[in-house]
């Protein structure tokens, strides 16, 4: 882990050193989902929550950049456990033990570090891709989640002459955040606006 941040932290730094850098803000819309594996009995339910946070930009060329985005994305779902499923038998035959689903509301917190490879393909418009680093620093229920999540996002985006952009994005979590390796890996969608300074 240690080695991981000072990597990033050097990367930063040699970015910040560039001569065609720009910075700017962006914030906006996430929709947020948790992916479980092989579980009949357990269903996810997306959320909505925010993202904002600061931009920067290394032209390489015309058509090629280097962007990294420092954000705190709320990344909030809903698990819904199907407690109805399960049946006991007795004399009368087959019925619930619970009569009712359990639906558990997860709010999380997220400093999140995407390192984009962005390539410009005509009149502003842009795709993106890259490696994203995900710092867990909000649990509102303190359920028992990892601190480090990691993943790969990509997207589309268009900026305008006067540094105004917009962006969507997906993020897919590679990494399982349960610290009791259930499975658990986290699906974002980001709709953003920003201004690039």
């Amino acid at each position: 882990m240690k080695k991981l941040l000072l990597l990033i932290v050097l990367f930063i730094t040699a970015t910040l050193q560039a001569q065609e850098i720009s910075y700017g803000v962006k914030a906006g819309l996430n929709l947020s989902y948790l992916r479980i594996k092989d579980n009949v009995l357990v269903d996810s339910k997306m959320k909505s929550g925010f993202h904002i946070g600061g931009v920067g930009e290394m032209k390489v060329s015309k058509l090629f950049a280097i962007e990294t985005q420092l954000l705190y994305s709320q990344q909030n779902s809903v698990l819904e456990i199907k407690l109805s499923a399960f049946r006991q038998s007795d004399s009368r035959g087959s019925e619930p033990v619970f009569e009712e689903d359990l639906e558990i509301d997860y709010q999380l917190g997220y400093l999140n570090l995407p390192i984009l490879a962005k390539i410009y393909i005509i009149d502003g418009f842009n795709v993106f891709l890259g490696p994203q680093f995900c710092f867990l620093v909000s649990d509102k229920e303190n359920y028992d989640f990892k601190n480090f999540d990691y993943g790969f996002m990509g997207g589309l985006g268009y900026q305008l002459n006067s540094g105004l952009f917009f962006s969507a994005n997906y993020y897919y979590g590679s990494s399982d955040i349960s610290n009791q390796k259930i499975g658990i890996k986290q699906e974002v969608i980001q709709i953003s606006v920003g201004y690039m300074l």
